[in-house]
């Protein structure tokens, strides 16, 4: 078993480091991660095994994904153990892998070149900050046999297994928790046939950003160099793309800020931000988010939405729309998606209208715009029990472009 590597705090070879100050022994918390694939990508799922300094198991769980590869998979399992960890208030803690390229490139000696992974690799990196010390070493797969088998199970199927909701995204799976102490257990609450817990007054829980793919469109999660992408897209018809947006958008300054905004959103929770790409050509329309992500009510608002002229009325927006409900509805087990707009703006109003979602209301003087104009919004939405029958419809729209 090789010792985990020591990264020297604030270097710039390498992203991760270690402690600033050296660990006690006796108050390390060890986390044994495993990702899995069967057809690289394909059915995927991870797992994650933590114990406590005294080497009680203090945590198992594991999630099955959709159709992934082997490496995002353990960066799944990775972000889950550091969320875990940091929820419980551990400060120090010590990962061991398998998988020999996810800790290389945690420790800084491979570059991530994936595209996949480096929004995983990125998130990964802020979440590592919260420890005092940490530490990653690979093992071989005999030394990481309970991982390994808790993610084998979760991608057999077997009926422990569920995905996580909005509400918590630690506690993620059918698989039991199991606590040291059983006064840390919260009784599970039924929610279409999964047991969840609500999140606890002042959790945090942390939405881990994915891709979502589809026929026509693909959403990435945000990383800075979609900035130049979109603004490309944008520049060019940043009157008629931002009309009904109720932000100044004149020039590259505007656009840099309307960018500096959507990371800040995402860094504090508020959202989870994309870029939208037509995935023949890859080449970057728009953009999309959730936002008003609202975990106590398990609900969410879709919005900021824009596409560039020559993409709009095409299939993209329509299965981007169905895509983020769809993980809204299913994923994070959201009882209600939010949508809205300038009440002036008729066509979006009859888009959203079109995608099944039914019109509440309007907020009069809800906005102050840029230029002193005091927006009414009109608001929209879909329930939990209305999405099979708008996912229908959605999906036969769809079939027929």
């Amino acid at each position: 078993m090789k010792r985990a590597s020591k990264i020297q705090p604030h270097s710039n070879a390498r992203l991760f480091s270690d402690s600033h100050a050296p660990a006690p022994p006796s108050g390390v918390y060890l986390a044994n991660i495993d990702g899995a694939s069967r057809g690289n990508p394909g059915p995927a799922a991870y797992a994650v095994v933590l114990r406590d300094p005294a080497g009680k198991i203090v945590l198992e769980l594991a999630k099955k994904l959709g159709r992934e590869t082997n490496n995002v998979a353990e960066y799944y399992a990775l972000l889950a153990a550091l969320d875990a960890a940091a929820s419980r208030g551990i400060k120090a803690l010590r990962i061991r892998s398998d998988s020999e390229l996810l800790v290389r490139q945690i420790e800084g000696r491979y570059k991530v070149k994936n595209e996949f992974l480096k929004p995983l690799h990125e998130r990964a990196s802020k979440l590592r900050r919260q420890f005092a010390y940490f530490a990653i070493e690979h093992v071989p797969r005999e030394k990481n046999s309970e991982a390994d088998a808790l993610a084998n199970l979760a991608l057999d199927g077997n009926p422990t297994n569920s995905t996580p909701t909005i509400g918590d995204e630690r506690r993620n799976s059918k698989i039991e928790t199991r606590s040291a102490n059983p006064e840390n257990r919260s009784a599970p609450t039924a929610v279409q046939g999964h047991k969840t817990r609500t999140m606890s007054i002042g959790a945090e829980p942390r939405i881990i950003p994915t891709v979502l793919e589809g026929r026509f469109v693909r959403l990435e999660p945000l990383r800075s160099e979609h900035e130049a992408l979109l603004w490309e897209a944008a520049k060019d018809s940043l009157e008629d793309i931002f009309r009904w947006m109720p932000l100044s958008m004149q020039d590259a300054r505007d656009f840099h800020a309307f960018m500096e905004r959507a990371a800040f959103e995402e860094r504090e929770g508020q959202s989870v931000v994309f870029a939208t790409l037509e995935r023949t050509s890859g080449k970057v329309v728009g953009s999309t988010r959730f936002m008003n992500i609202d975990r106590a009510n398990r609900r969410v608002e879709i919005g900021w939405t824009w596409i560039a002229p020559a993409w709009q009325r095409t299939a993209i927006n329509t299965e981007a729309k169905y895509m983020m409900l769809r993980h809204a509805f299913e994923q994070w087990k959201c009882v209600r998606v939010e949508l809205k707009t300038d009440a002036l703006n008729e066509r979006s109003r009859a888009a959203i209208l079109r995608i099944g979602a039914k019109e509440e209301g309007v907020l009069r003087q809800h906005m102050v715009c840029w230029d002193g104009r005091l927006r009414d919004s009109v608001y929209f939405s879909v329930l939990d029990k209305e999405w099979p029958e708008v996912r229908s419809k959605l999906e036969s729209r769809l079939s027929r472009q």
